[in-house]
């Protein structure tokens, strides 16, 4: 978050400095007109063309702050990668084999940590091939059931197949 925040104040100080060096670009611009003696057309032609250049200045000066930005964010990226899983295999842990695809839990029961749990005794058994819907209100526990089956969390009393 803070290097966020850090990106964003960068990006808010930069835009009064484009801005200010757009002014000083028009007013040498002037400047030089009048002291060559130049045309109003020939003018009005220098500030078109300084004009049609401003918005590709102002982009390029944003290229620096948006690879900060980028390598910040693949920096928590790669921290998050080379982080020790939170769960995981036991030592006794058997390689499983070649699986059929079908989903099963049979008397799973889950709670974040508090007394009131998130679900009680669900079974459920999805064959292979076929296409299933949790379907259910509000806090009923189909995103907790998700997060098991990815093993986001684990249950004493959870298993899979």
């Amino acid at each position: 978050m803070r290097q966020i925040m850090r990106w964003r104040k960068a990006l808010e100080l930069s835009q009064p400095a484009v801005e200010t060096v757009a002014s000083i670009g028009i007013a040498a611009g002037l400047l030089w007109c009048s002291a060559r003696k130049m045309s109003f057309n020939s003018f009005v032609a220098l500030n078109a063309g300084m004009a049609m250049l401003y918005p590709a200045f102002k982009s390029m000066s944003r290229i620096y702050l948006m690879m900060q930005k980028c390598l910040a964010s693949t920096s928590k990226v790669f921290e998050l990668l080379d982080r020790e899983p939170a769960i995981n295999d036991s030592p006794t842990a058997k390689t499983l084999p070649r699986v059929r695809g079908e989903i099963s839990f049979r008397e799973v029961s889950f709670t974040y940590g508090g007394e009131t749990p998130a679900v009680t005794q669900i079974d459920l058994n999805i064959p292979p091939g076929t296409t299933c819907a949790l379907v259910g209100a509000s806090g009923a526990g189909k995103t907790t059931l998700l997060a098991l089956l990815q093993r986001l969390y684990m249950s004493c009393q959870a298993y899979s197949c």
